[in-house]
Parts: C-alpha cells; sequence; structure tokens
C-alpha cells in the first residue's frame, strides 16, 4: 500500500497538535492567576501576634506588575504571602511553591 504526501502530512499534522496539546497542559500546571496568588497581611508590630494580622486582602488587580494577562509563569503551586507593617511599612516575602520550572 502506498501513501501520498497528503496523508503522511496528515499523520504528522496529528502528532503535532497531540504534541501541543500535551506541552501546553504542562505550561499551564506552571502558570498562576496573580489576584489568586498574590495575599497582603498588614501586620500592628505592638498589638498583633497573629500570622494573618489585622487584615488579610487579596488584591483585585495585578496588571501592573504582571502584564494584562495578570498571571505569574514558571510556579508550580504558588503562594506568595506579603506582610507589611502598618508602622513602618516594612515588608516580607513568603514564597512558597511545590516545584518551579527549569532554566
Amino acid at each position: 500500500m502506498k501513501r501520498c504526501s497528503a496523508d503522511v502530512q496528515l499523520i504528522n499534522s496529528d502528532k503535532m497538535e497531540r504534541k501541543i496539546k500535551k506541552e501546553e497542559s504542562k505550561i499551564k500546571a506552571f502558570t498562576s492567576e496573580a489576584n489568586n496568588v498574590l495575599k497582603f497581611h498588614l501586620i500592628d508590630n505592638d498589638r498583633c501576634t497573629s500570622s494573618e494580622g489585622l487584615s488579610t486582602f487579596r488584591p483585585l488587580y495585578t496588571h501592573q506588575v504582571f502584564s494584562s494577562m495578570e498571571k505569574i509563569f514558571g510556579y508550580k503551586n504558588l503562594k506568595v504571602d506579603i506582610y507589611l507593617s502598618c508602622a513602618t511599612f516594612r515588608s516580607f516575602l513568603k514564597v512558597r511553591y511545590s516545584k518551579k520550572l527549569p532554566k
């Protein structure tokens, strides 16, 4: 049985499409919505002993830092906690993730 070039192109196209979908799913696992990942904690050093702080909130918009797509790429299961002192505005950054995308 002889294959014509159109059949070969169709087979190669199907293989390529499967490969692209597989790579897209890998990339999606390392992409996070910035609004869901970031969490701010306002801390009053004198009165607060809780790790949550006086006020805890997530940002509504992050496009100023993470572009219009508001996505963070390169980390799987990313969580970012930003602790801010109400008195001094000093900050502490706590970053957690299960896996980092290799360079």
